[in-house]
């Protein structure tokens, strides 16, 4: 925790379950004092509720329980599936330990690799790990004496062999545990899926060692009932976030169902509703106004057409509109229509990093056009920027025949805790939708200064 910053009750409530001890007249005299839930722990709740608070302080309450007794063996961390993501956990664990004198002088911590302590008598460290790769998991033996070992977020994201190897590392131990903390997942979220079948027969009585605690809004609410999201979300439910900040309606109906309301959904759905492009229909202003435009390039999978779509931020308002599809156009040509579009109106172009590699390589090295190419993460900003302005009057197209037309075949994927537009998994062309996604998010998300002057 960091400075001024206390738990919510139902946080503390939650840390308590996930520590709970079997009473010292336990009538199994070997489980008496130690943890309950020897088998894991899966926590299930929204997105922007405090698992990350939660996850620092479980595990920084357990690295100096665990120090404190003679001759334990302390080996820790925590687990996300990227090491950037995992950083983030590290982040909140590592707080107290540079902002309070008294740890300070008993521990060092050492950038992302790991916290230990300055007296070389006691045997313990933390440390940060990424789960994509399972092998770097295997025989690392956790163990963190009567507390969490391992907290692993993301496990909606988790392969079963990864979760597998850090299970094998908490096998020879008898009194530490693992806690798994994820939102809904959806159809290849196998790992997930077979935990909380775990864990449902834990409430049904099962399984005694494993403890399963799940917010989320049965189906049974309507999907923007006020009180299905303070049923979703604990941090709504106990007053710290208001309803009408935890009810974002400016991402897609799916998104919204799995985020906020911590449903099961799917990997892959249809981006745009209907309504929501119609009511973003609207006139361009003048020609003249479209002065130094963003332009987006794209083609379709099987390389028939090549769309080229612009963008414009005019007062807070993101005007779009298709300029030209070409039909099996050469590099060449491409590269000329482009030169040409730079010089006439020194536009800035943007495109996908891998579907148009060819052409943003030789114009930014060979011809000196400015540029952007976006990679998955950018894209997964711009579908959700996108959505966003359309959803909040702050879009307008022009109803383009070929974007209208490609609109309902335009499907998301699941990236990590967001989506982006996926080309492989719609059904149907979209080159000219996903242009136009990309040229709207960076005039959004961008103040392009003047172009220097380059040679044509």
């Amino acid at each position: 925790m960091g400075p001024g910053e206390s738990l919510d009750d139902w946080q503390i409530a939650l840390m308590r379950a996930i520590l709970e001890t079997y009473p010292p007249d336990w009538n199994v005299p070997e489980l008496r004092g130690k943890l309950r839930f020897r088998d894991g722990v899966l926590v299930l709740v929204p997105r922007q509720v405090g698992k990350t608070t939660i996850i620092g302080a479980l595990q920084f309450i357990s690295f100096l329980k665990s120090v404190a007794q003679q001759g334990a063996r302390t080996e820790m961390g925590c687990i996300a599936q990227t090491t950037t993501n995992a950083k983030v956990l590290f982040d909140r664990f590592k707080q107290p330990f540079h902002n309070v004198p008294a740890l300070t002088s008993r521990f060092k911590v050492t950038g992302y690799k790991g916290v230990y302590p300055k007296n070389k008598g006691i045997q313990a460290q933390f440390k940060v790990h990424a789960a994509d790769r399972s092998e770097k998991l295997q025989s690392i033996p956790f163990n963190a004496e009567g507390g969490v070992a391992i907290c692993l977020d993301e496990l909606h994201l988790q392969k079963p062999e990864s979760y597998a190897a850090i299970k094998l590392g908490l096998s020879a131990q008898t009194n530490t545990i693992m806690v798994s903390i994820s939102t809904a997942g959806d159809e290849n979220s196998t790992t997930l899926h077979q935990l909380e079948a775990y864990g449902n027969a834990a409430i049904a009585g099962e399984h005694e060692r494993f403890g399963f605690f799940n917010w989320h809004a049965p189906d049974t609410y309507e999907t923007y009932d006020p009180d299905a999201v303070r049923m979703a979300n604990p941090a709504v439910a106990c007053g710290r976030l208001s309803v009408e900040n935890a009810m974002d309606r400016t991402i897609p109906e799916h998104e919204y169902t799995r985020y906020i309301l911590n449903r099961t959904g799917q990997s892959e759905n249809v981006y745009m509703p209907a309504n929501i492009w119609l009511q973003a229909g609207g006139e361009m202003p003048p020609h003249e106004a479209f002065a130094r435009p963003i332009i987006a390039v794209e083609r379709t999978e099987n390389h028939e057409y090549v769309t080229f779509t612009a963008a414009k931020k005019i007062d807070n308002i993101i005007y779009t509109q298709v300029i030209a599809q070409l039909q099996y156009p050469e590099h060449d040509y491409l590269v000329k229509v482009c030169k040409q579009l730079y010089k006439e109106h020194r536009a800035f172009f943007v495109f996908d990093a891998q579907s148009m590699r060819e052409l943003h390589v030789d114009l930014r090295h060979k011809h000196h056009v400015p540029l952007e190419f976006f990679n998955a993460s950018q894209m997964a900003q711009a579908t959700a920027t996108t959505y966003a302005l359309a959803t909040t009057d702050r879009l307008v197209h022009n109803n383009d025949e070929i974007c209208t037309a490609q609109r309902p075949h335009v499907m998301t994927k699941s990236l990590g805790d967001g989506y982006r537009i996926s080309a492989h998994d719609s059904t149907g062309d979209i080159d000219a939708f996903k242009a136009t996604v990309m040229c709207v998010y960076w005039a959004e998300a961008t103040n392009i200064s003047k172009p220097h002057a380059i040679t044509i």
